[in-house]
């Protein structure tokens, strides 16, 4: 099973699948607002506000202390046609340290922030200049 797949598995009723037309908006928006490379990555170097995170807990306290609470974000893997989800910010991250070989973005379009998180390394997040 993929590890995408194997995400929204592991999520069950508590997530929103979208639609690809959904995904695709979302997903124009989060290029729109972050660099990103060649490699669909997202350019960290030309993002000002970020923070690398080993652990769940060091992401959710980053967020805490720039005032973001949002707690609905929309969760895409690495190859963006494959539809994105719906979900809750610590169910996604709690999900995602699980997996295996998955490259992520969890993004927030109410705030404009963002989470890449790198085959289970660790987490980049980031907020959208303004």
């Amino acid at each position: 099973m993929k590890p995408f797949k194997k995400l929204i598995e592991e999520l069950g009723n508590r997530v929103d699948v979208l639609t690809s037309k959904q995904s695709s908006i979302y997903f124009e928006k989060l290029v729109g607002q972050f660099p990103f490379t060649k490699t669909n990555t997202i350019d960290w170097k030309r993002v000002l506000i970020k923070e690398k995170c080993q652990q769940v807990q060091q992401v959710i306290q980053w967020l805490q202390t720039m005032k973001i609470y949002d707690e609905h974000v929309i969760l895409f893997s690495k190859d963006y046609r494959i539809p994105a989800v719906r979900v809750n910010l610590k169910e996604a991250l709690t999900v995602v340290t699980k997996l295996q070989d998955c490259h992520l973005f969890i993004y927030c379009p109410t705030i404009e922030y963002v989470i890449e998180w790198v085959k289970d390394k660790c987490f980049t997040v980031g907020l959208a200049a303004r």
